[in-house]
């Protein structure tokens, strides 16, 4: 596996998206994992392009990557950075948490 591309932070996984994945026999650390080496997901083509250059910039804001579960419930995460890539934090939810 590819080396991580940024620090997640503090994480946080909402409720709603820890019992999708317990109900799916599911661990949030193989998405995770897909995360932080800049496997966006099923992320629109555009909106990878955008991650890609927040990271290449080290431009402060939000990462994306949305991952569809195998009953085709999507599961976002977002890793949000404040002041630098230094300070950050990382969220797993369900669309409906936002």
């Amino acid at each position: 596996m590819s080396e991580p591309k940024f620090k997640i932070g503090d994480l946080v996984i909402t409720s709603d998206a820890l019992e999708k994945l317990a109900k799916l026999n599911l661990q949030a650390d193989m998405y995770l994992a897909k995360h932080i080496v800049g496997d966006w997901g099923e992320m629109p083509e555009e909106d990878k392009k955008l991650n890609d250059l927040s990271l290449s910039s080290k431009d402060c804001g939000d990462l994306w990557s949305i991952f569809v579960l195998p009953d085709n419930t999507r599961l976002w995460i977002v890793t949000t950075f404040f002041d630098s890539y230094d300070m950050s934090n990382t969220t797993i939810m369900l669309p409906e948490d936002y």
